[in-house]
């Protein structure tokens, strides 16, 4: 017979590796898998990889011993790169004598394509304090492989924009759907306020690690903030252009929107909406903002106290409100009224020869300032007298100005003002009235004094010559050496010029003595001229 070989020992083999991941990518990071093998020593061995349709991409043959390391970079027998997917190592032999030993190493999972990886944010900013309605910000991660199998570890970074790093929170495996940050450091301290950023940076097995960064958002504890301030307090929307309208002056932090009621301090009716005029605005509010009375109908509201304030709820979650301004309403009517008790007058005459003037106010409350003007006829200011509060119940005038000399002869009017704090303004005036310092004027002269009224004189009568002012009466009368009148003339304008026969009333002659003359008027104002002729 020809020589055979007898062989009791059976081909032995284990192959293994450290990660069944990897990514010829050309980035350094796993971009082959090591398989350590280990054989008896046998004719041959022959390593091939195939794909997870058993089709073989490569395949290795070693005599004797395999290599005690099997390298594969991702190509086929040709040098081609494969694509990814799942892949297996299998290791086999069979001896002279028939029998047979494999091991395997699968599945070996090839990724160059790089995961994709995202972090998104629930909001722009968010406010980690007690009772916030946003206490905490929610990072959402979005992987399309996103598996205990695929992912070795994970972790996220939250860094300050400015630089630096606030808090981190990493795990294994699995990335969760939602992560959350209370706005803690590590050290379990608020962070500072502020932007923020989160980095999110997942290991796979492969080797890959895919990096996303978050929007930019603001951590924000500190609660929108405005100041407001009404000027005039109190107005009175009656179109009279004095104080119709109330300019509220506000200073507002920066916030996405800002409201603002208008509102009854005390509403009329028990259960209704106190709310009368309502604001809003988005972006950037006004400085200032006019405010004419009127609610959203276009009705001006009743009188009484309103309350303006602000509010606004931040991107963070925050809410703020201004303290409420007060805004006074006061629409009731003003009437007022003024008399002059003398039509002429004559400051001249004496001390209390003035002109009183009384003036009247329907509405004392509220009254800011009051004052009254003598005023000429040509509306010139002769004097002012002037006071806070409620005016007094009557005022003289004395003919003076307010530089303390006389003012001159003329008509004049007392023009009252009163200046209510809600804006009203009511002006009026006395009617015409004269001041008259000049008393009548008047000259006599007589070319004789001494005359004898008898047919045989030739001065039967005394001739008298007057030269006056024009008033409205010149009485003149002869009188008697006992004082008697005896004969009386009366003129109205200017006096006339008369000849006296020495005769009284009904004609009788008088017995010779010494006689007076007197002539005399007095004008309206009571300046009174009186001239005797002897």
């Amino acid at each position: 017979t020809s020589p055979f070989i007898i062989k009791n020992r059976r081909p032995e083999v284990t192959v293994s590796a450290d990660n069944l991941f990897f990514s010829p990518d050309g980035d350094n990071k796993q971009d082959s898998i090591a398989i350590a093998q280990n054989t008896t020593d046998e004719e041959n061995w022959t390593g091939t990889i195939s794909d997870d349709k058993d089709r073989i991409i490569k395949s290795v043959t070693w005599p004797g011993k395999a290599a005690g390391e099997f390298v594969w970079d991702g190509t086929d027998n040709d040098g081609n790169k494969v694509p990814d997917g799942d892949y297996r190592y299998f290791l086999a032999t069979t001896d002279i004598a028939g029998n047979q030993a494999s091991a395997a190493v699968t599945p070996i999972k090839l990724q160059t394509v790089k995961p994709e990886l995202s972090l998104s944010v629930g909001g722009s900013a968010f406010s980690p304090k007690a009772g916030s309605a946003k206490a905490t910000m929610e990072l959402r991660p979005v992987l399309k492989l996103n598996s205990d199998t695929d992912i070795k570890d994970w972790k996220l970074q939250i860094n300050p924009v400015a630089g630096g790093n606030a808090r981190n929170i990493s795990g294994s495996g699995k990335v969760p759907e939602t992560l959350l940050w209370d706005g803690k450091t590590d050290g379990g301290r608020v962070a500072p306020e502020g932007d923020y950023q989160a980095v999110l940076t997942v290991n796979y097995k492969s080797g890959q690690t895919p990096t996303a960064q978050s929007p930019k958002f603001v951590l924000d504890i500190t609660p929108p903030s405005a100041t407001a301030f009404a000027d005039p307090v109190l107005f009175s929307p009656n179109g009279d252009s004095l104080k119709d309208a109330v300019t509220i002056t506000q200073e507002l932090s920066k916030e996405a929107q800002w409201k603002a009621t208008i509102s009854f301090a005390n509403p009329p009716t028990a259960g209704a909406d106190p709310v009368v005029r309502n604001y809003s605005w988005t972006g950037t509010a006004p400085k200032t903002l006019s405010w004419d009375g009127m609610n959203a109908q276009g009705i001006v509201v009743p009188d009484g106290r309103y309350l303006y304030q602000l509010e606004a709820v931040d991107a963070a979650g925050n809410a703020g409100k201004s303290a409420p301004t007060e805004i006074r309403i006061d629409n009731r009517a003003t009437p007022i009224a003024i008399k002059a008790d003398k039509r002429w007058f004559s400051p001249v005459i004496d001390a209390k020869n003035r002109q009183t003037i009384t003036p009247s106010v329907v509405l004392t409350e509220g009254i800011e300032s009051w004052q009254m003007e003598i005023r000429s006829a040509a509306n010139a200011v002769a004097r002012t007298f002037k006071g806070t509060n409620n005016p007094p119940a009557s005022l003289e005038w004395d003919g003076k100005t307010d530089a303390g000399a006389m003012a001159p002869d003329g008509d004049y009017t007392a023009n009252f003002t009163v200046s209510y704090l809600k804006g009203n303004r009511p002006t009026v005036k006395t009617d015409v009235f004269t001041m008259d310092t000049k008393a009548p004027e008047i000259t006599l002269t007589a070319p004789d004094l001494i005359f004898a009224p008898d047919p045989d004189s030739q001065k039967q009568v005394v001739k008298v010559k007057q030269v006056s002012s024009t008033e409205e009466l010149w009485e003149g009368s002869i009188q008697s050496p006992d004082g008697k009148v005896i004969k009386s003339w009366f003129w109205k304008g200017q006096a006339q010029d008369f000849a006296w026969d020495g005769r009284d009333e009904n004609g009788n002659l008088q017995k010779d003595g010494v006689f007076m003359y007197p002539v005399w008027a007095t004008e309206k104002a009571g300046n009174t001229t009186r001239l005797e002729l002897k």
